[in-house]
């Protein structure tokens, strides 16, 4: 099982910046689509609506919020009100409840998925588990705020930006109040802090370099590549394995929680399996992952990385705790799947070239590469292998996808 270095180089380097929903991003769909048929995988398209990034959306809200200070210097009650809603849609919005999140979805981008088949299915056409290894499409931006002296310290930047949100309102509350009239105005500090975000965050989508990706996620795609071939010419006893290619990862995760908002499977027999940023750094695994509110990982396949891991010392793999922006990992623990993240991280427990210029084809190592994708084979080979076989009646024929050319216009 060989990483094609082709792959890599013709994503990040032929078709360049894959921004969500835009037409080189379409181009690596059709891409996918085409390496996918070579190796004789059905593949469908799965359209979703995607936001150009995530970043307009909490320059809207944070401005909404910070604006209630200077109306409260002529009506404390009306500037509460204003940033009572606004901090009340930032909330919705990180519960995934898209309140405003699906006006700035103005663009079409779409999921590739195939599906290789077990070779053992039960009466229905049940697999006894289900595999879905993931890797986004799209790329990000580079901007001020992607600066390694920030991201070292995210969490905490983001705690404040929290902090802000709630103490805006709380404080023009109290200065509706008499004895508590004058406390309000240290809500200065919080909303000159917002709009410092606002500003790095505009800075980033106006200013900022579309990043070619090759580290992210060009390395991860063509892991998925590399591992649809092997599975491909050895089908697995028990275990089906769904490759999805993700549309709009680095715009909050969309073309992931599209997905899983279309699709329905059984927690207990679907594994999730996402490689992210493989191709630099040591490549480690997920034991839990999430900026703020931190979700752990499946027990079960950590377990299992451990054992292999352990048998591979050459690998210098280890268990690692994300807790940078979402991936799309996240969105599968969130709904209660089993899910870890396969991962490529420095010294400091973080990607290299992570949102930076310096993520171009040199920076990726092939081998490491190769890691990744051997982990995550041996992972789905171990689940195959600890699972009890459902009813053996017949072998199964490849599903009937439909496969087409048609990629959603802009």
């Amino acid at each position: 099982m060989a990483v094609n270095r082709a792959d890599i180089s013709a994503l990040a380097r032929d078709i360049g910046p894959r921004l969500p929903g835009t037409g080189k991003e379409r181009r690596a769909v059709h891409y996918v689509m085409r390496r996918l048929r070579e190796i004789g995988v059905p593949a469908a398209l799965l359209p979703v609506r995607v936001p150009p990034s995530f970043a307009f959306m909490y320059v809207v809200l944070f401005c909404w919020i910070a604006v209630g200070v200077p109306i409260g210097t002529v009506s404390p009650l009306i500037g509460f009100i204003i940033s009572l809603l606004g901090a009340i849609v930032f909330g919705l919005e990180l519960l995934r409840v898209p309140v405003i999140s699906r006006l700035f979805a103005t663009r079409r981008g779409s999921n590739v998925l195939g599906i290789i088949p077990a070779r053992v299915n039960d009466e229905i056409g049940q697999p006894a588990r289900r595999v879905i290894l993931t890797a986004h499409l799209d790329t990000a931006r580079s901007g001020l705020l992607w600066h390694t002296s920030l991201i070292k310290v995210l969490r905490s930047v983001v705690i404040t930006i929290v902090s802000c949100v709630i103490w805006i309102p709380i404080l023009l509350l109290a200065g509706n109040f008499g004895r508590f009239s004058s406390i309000w105005q240290i809500a200065w500090l919080p909303m000159i802090i917002l709009l410092l975000v606002a500003i790095l965050l505009t800075e980033a989508e106006l200013r900022g370099e579309a990043l070619i990706g090759a580290n992210d996620n060009a390395s991860g795609v063509a892991a998925l590549i590399a591992l649809a071939n092997t599975l491909k010419n050895g089908h697995l006893d028990n275990v089906e394995t769904w490759l999805l290619y993700t549309t709009g990862e680095e715009a909050g995760q969309v073309g992931m929680h599209g997905f899983l908002r279309d699709n329905s499977f059984l927690p207990e027999e679907t594994y999730f399996i996402n490689l992210d940023q493989v191709g630099a750094g040591t490549i480690h695994y997920t034991q839990s992952e999430g900026l703020l509110r931190s979700r752990p990982s499946s027990d079960q396949l950590l377990k299992y990385a451990g054992e292999i891991a352990s048998r591979h010392p050459e690998w210098g793999s280890e268990p690692a705790n994300y807790r940078l922006m979402p991936t799309d990992q996240y969105a599968a623990l969130i709904e209660g799947y089993e899910a870890i993240s396969i991962i490529g991280l420095d010294e400091n427990g973080l990607p290299p070239h992570w949102h930076q210029t310096s993520d171009t084809l040199d920076a990726v190592d092939v081998n490491t590469v190769q890691i990744a994708t051997e982990l995550a084979y041996e992972l789905i080979r171990k689940i195959d292998a600890e699972v009890t076989p459902r009813r053996n009646l017949a072998d199964t024929q490849d599903l009937p996808l439909p496969v087409t050319d048609d990629v959603p216009s802009s």
